[in-house]
């Protein structure tokens, strides 16, 4: 039986609005207005250190599907992006549904056994094209799953490694016009030299070297910088490719073989949660100087400096903090660093943030973690420097007393204590 599209009321709930791009569509060609060619300036998105807010707390990001720009053109692509995305799933489980529930009642067991690693290794080289062509969410969707050796065949996982590194970077000239409309200056203006090449290009956003004007670079107390610029009309994408997977995952859920093993509905939400913590680069400063304050006092652990003054939603300045990355041994022998006191620094600084601070970072890959040198003449023979910071996570007090009482359960080998 092949996925049914859901009723219109569990649409409701679960989507708090159904988007209705058709009669959108038709509305917006009924009144089409000449759109404000006034380039905005957003002041209400650039704080000084004296005027930005101070969090206090988690910021909650919700998902609206009215965020979705009312143009017909972006949402005959948006309409076909997200029957894209729904058709691929859609075939996918019926194809797994008559391979591996209906031949096996059948008696046709070994037929379906026979080609089963050829079948999975097609389904996911076709996802691999989808989310390559789509990019967005997609990426981070083949991501997920490359990571997941637990649950998905090694065919699976082999075939999406590296998705990541085939993302296009954006156009400069977007970018520049992404940049100019936030912080509501000419690029030149803003900073006194800007890379074209993005040193990192990603499915949300990518990022540039660049040098301070000396103005700002006097009041912060360094240059070099690194600007992260979210790819412009991404919010949309995101916004579309939630509405998919959200379906997705109420099909899912409806698959015992699936739903026995995982609440798909709630993975959904879960990453529904991250993705667009993730978009809102304001978010991301914030965790930056909250991480910063949890480690003030240690000096193993370090964090760029937000230069306020050229960030915004969708442009984050960050100090160029690049080093050596930590998983790269001869770089580091080469530095005079032991790798095996790098792993311990590792280990401990994990441990504080799940423990102590009940605030970690979540992204922690190669990738996101420099080993910087330490200054001759010092005490601190080098320094685990964190990046990226779009992807956090928070433990409770109760939570953490429990994984504290497993752990020490397991080190004593107290099998009553596991249950209890």
């Amino acid at each position: 039986m092949t996925p049914t599209r859901p009723c219109r009321r569990a649409e409701r709930s679960l989507l708090k609005r159904p988007l209705r791009w058709r009669s959108r569509a038709r509305k917006s060609r009924r009144n089409a207005r000449p759109r404000c060619s006034t380039r905005r300036v957003a002041s209400c998105t650039r704080f000084s250190p004296r005027t930005r807010p101070v969090p206090t707390g988690p910021i909650r990001l919700t998902f609206s599907p009215d965020a979705i720009d009312s143009n017909p053109r972006n949402i005959r692509a948006l309409r076909a992006r997200y029957r894209r995305i729904t058709r691929f799933a859609s075939l996918a489980l019926a194809q797994s549904w008559w391979f591996e529930l209906v031949l096996p009642q059948l008696g046709l067991r070994k037929l379906a056994a026979r080609g089963r690693i050829r079948r999975i290794q097609k389904l996911a080289r076709r996802f691999h094209v989808l989310a390559a062509d789509l990019g967005g969410l997609m990426i981070k969707v083949g991501q997920f799953l490359s990571s997941r050796l637990d649950v998905l065949p090694v065919e699976i996982t082999r075939e999406l490694e590296g998705l990541q590194d085939e993302v296009a970077p954006e156009p400069f000239a977007s970018i520049v016009a992404q940049m100019e409309n936030e912080l509501g200056l000419p690029l030149e203006r803003s900073f006194e030299w800007f890379d074209e090449s993005p040193i990192a290009a990603a499915s949300l956003g990518q990022a540039h070297r660049a040098r301070l004007s000396p103005g700002i670079a006097a009041e912060v107390g360094f240059t070099d910088v690194v600007v992260k610029v979210l790819r412009p009309g991404i919010e949309e994408i995101v916004q579309v490719d939630l509405v998919a997977l959200r379906r997705v995952g109420l099909w899912l859920s409806r698959v015992k073989l699936v739903s026995r093993r995982a609440d798909a509905p709630a993975l959904v939400e879960e990453f529904a949660t991250t993705s667009l913590e993730e978009i809102d680069y304001i978010n991301e400063a914030s965790n930056v100087e909250r991480f910063a304050r949890i480690f003030v006092d240690d000096p193993r652990i370090a964090t760029p400096d937000v230069v306020w003054e050229r960030s915004a939603r969708r442009v984050l300045t960050l100090s160029d903090v690049t080093a050596i990355k930590i998983n790269d041994v001869p770089a580091l022998l080469a530095a005079g660093i032991d790798p095996n006191a790098v792993a311990a620094e590792l280990a401990r600084a994990t441990f504080q943030q799940i423990f102590v601070a009940g605030y970690f970072h979540a992204d922690p890959h190669p990738g996101n973690i420099f080993v910087t040198p330490g200054t001759p003449g010092t005490d601190v023979d080098f320094t685990l420097t964190y990046i990226d910071f779009g992807m956090m996570g928070e433990i409770s007090t109760e939570l953490r007393d429990g994984l504290q009482q497993f752990i020490f359960a397991v080190v004593g080998r107290d099998a009553r204590a596991w249950v209890l």
